[in-house]
């Protein structure tokens, strides 16, 4: 990752630099980069945020929001990220998992496919532009 470029790659950019202060355990940090990567539609970036909040790591343990999270990562029903989606989602109440739902929603208006992609389609045709 230290030598891929992500010139126009913002996605990529937030992905690899969030995971790289995760493994350092700066989750604050972290966190900030994987905020960049899931505004651009980075699956990974959206799970690891959910992670974070599932675990309580660099943020207070909410499985709420962290349900939120998951739940907007599974969106193209990427089998491992449905099973772990899945796996909170047994543990939480009924009312929880309706919160849940409340979050998720406003979490799509800014990071669902349907609001990031086109910004990402963006920067890649910028990309596309300079070559």
């Amino acid at each position: 990752m230290a030598d891929a470029s992500t010139w126009y790659h913002p996605d990529q950019f937030g992905e690899f630099a969030g995971l790289r202060y995760y493994a350092h355990h700066q989750y604050k940090d972290a966190m900030k980069y994987f905020e960049i990567g899931a505004y651009y539609a980075d699956k990974l970036s959206q799970l690891s945020i959910g992670l974070m909040y599932m675990n309580g790591e660099g943020v207070p343990k909410d499985p709420v929001k962290a349900f939120a999270w998951l739940s907007l990562a599974a969106e193209r029903v990427y089998p491992d990220f449905v099973a772990t989606r899945d796996r909170l989602k047994a543990t939480l109440t009924a009312e929880q998992l309706q919160k849940a739902e409340e979050q998720r929603r406003k979490l799509d208006e800014r990071y669902a496919d349907t609001a990031a992609k086109p910004r990402m389609v963006a920067q890649l045709h910028q990309g596309q532009m300079q070559l």
